[in-house]
């Protein structure tokens, strides 16, 4: 019988890993390395952060975008850059300038952001929760996303945050939109991306068992969490991304996520990756984790918090890049 890993990747991200396609590669290539290497022996599950494919809008743009001071300059210098596409999508559709401009660049980020995961998760033979990217609907998902030369084709306008799970042939296992939307940063105020429908809440089998995704906020949110837990899950994976500072208050709030998720609603284990670092001067912090529902081992928890139980390893720091992984049993 195969062992069983779960490879929780915090990562800590800038601007500079999204100027070419190559260095975002470069990237996650050196988070995969960290995480335990495929055997016939061992099957391997990996979970990256919400939004690590977002910044994919900046790709292949000219320095002064990266040298801008701020992400709100950011977004206008690449508005600039891209000023026909981006008009174009927001006289066409009335949308403002950020999902425009997301709609004029969804191209140049779906293929960088499925040729680099879905290429990894081939060459490296492993199960690959990709974060999330934000992008339209995809009207046919590509066989063999792996490939050069995919084109893809949107239905526009909407724009959603999504996670990609990939399977160790690399294809399209399937995907999960976030269902709820934090306030002024995703929804008209920020953003302008647009709410998944919980009835479209689905879950994967896998050799770890039914894989359920909850995108950030979405891990917090009972009707999420009992949709996934009626289709079968039991395994919990919350990709997030926390732009808030990793103070007691806020590591009290997120203990109302995946430590709850293990502890009262049925899901045998838990992964929670989480982002850090700062793009431009947006910054992020949080502990990624990984939990297991009957875990009998050393209690520990979030780092101004008394250990709980639960908590099988959780990362030393909150704005720190490390790479947690867990060898778990099989489910019943």
């Amino acid at each position: 019988m195969k062992q069983k890993a779960l490879c929780a990747v915090q990562m800590n991200w800038s601007a500079e890993h999204y100027r070419s396609r190559e260095a975002f590669e470069a990237k996650i290539r050196s988070l995969l390395d960290k995480c335990p290497a495929k055997s016939e022996n061992l099957d391997i599950l990996a979970a990256f952060p919400e939004d690590v494919g977002t910044p994919l809008v900046l790709m292949d743009s000219p320095d002064w975008v990266f040298r801008a001071g701020s992400l709100r300059s950011a977004i206008i210098r690449l508005a600039v850059c891209y000023a026909a596409q981006t008009l174009k999508y927001k006289l066409s559709y009335r949308t403002g300038l950020i999902r425009s401009l997301i709609l004029a660049r969804a191209d140049t980020a779906a293929k960088a952001y499925f040729e680099t995961f879905s290429g990894l998760a081939r060459e490296y033979g492993i199960y690959l929760a990709a974060g999330s990217i934000l992008l339209p609907d995809i009207i046919s998902l590509p066989d063999k996303p792996w490939e050069r030369g995919n084109t893809y084709q949107f239905n526009l306008p909407d724009v959603y945050n999504i996670c990609f799970l990939f399977g160790p042939d690399g294809r399209i296992m399937g995907y999960q939109k976030k269902v709820y939307l934090v306030p002024d940063l995703e929804d008209e105020k920020g953003f302008d991306i647009v709410s998944g429908s919980l009835s479209d809440l689905k879950v994967f089998d896998s050799p770890f068992g039914k894989l359920g995704i909850a995108v950030c906020l979405d891990g917090f949110k009972e009707d999420v969490l009992q949709r996934l837990v009626e289709l079968g899950a039991n395994i919990l994976i919350q990709p997030s991304a926390n732009s808030k500072p990793w103070n007691r208050d806020e590591q009290e709030g997120w203990m109302k996520s995946v430590w709850t998720a293990v502890d009262s609603r049925g899901f045998a284990y838990a992964m929670n990756p989480m982002m850090t670092g700062c793009l431009y001067d947006l910054c992020f912090e949080g502990q990624s984790s990984i939990l297991e529902k009957n875990y009998t081992g050393r209690k520990t928890g979030y780092s101004a918090l008394q250990p709980v139980e639960h908590f099988v390893k959780i990362a030393e720091g909150w704005n720190s890049e490390e790479i947690i992984t867990v060898f778990i049993n099989d489910i019943e």
